[in-house]
């Protein structure tokens, strides 16, 4: 389940994410989705021994290729939000990107 700070920068973005679950990414899932999207390199490099899918770098919309950072990493609330800021903006262009093909 995601972290407390995680529900509560989405809650007060107005998206609820307090019901999601994490898994790992399987073959089938390379297999049917039309897309997968990671957070940094070490993501891309653990899906691409799975297998080879359409997989995209999140950070590689509108951020120079950087690596989605990990929250913790910030002081106290601020890196949620930054990261969640970070997220939303690459998704957003990702969808309009995606939305043109």
């Amino acid at each position: 389940s995601p972290c407390d700070n995680s529900i509560k920068v989405a809650s007060l973005n107005n998206i609820d994410i307090s019901q999601q679950k994490c898994r790992q990414v399987t073959l089938n899932d390379l297999q049917t989705n039309d897309i997968i999207v990671a957070l940094d390199d070490i993501n891309i490099e653990n899906i691409n021994k799975i297998g080879k899918c359409n997989l995209v770098k999140l950070g590689a919309y509108g951020h120079n290729n950087e690596d989605v950072p990990d929250p913790y990493f910030f002081d106290g609330f601020e890196g949620f939000d930054k990261v969640f800021t970070m997220i939303e903006s690459c998704v957003t262009q990702l969808l309009d990107k995606h939305k043109h093909d």
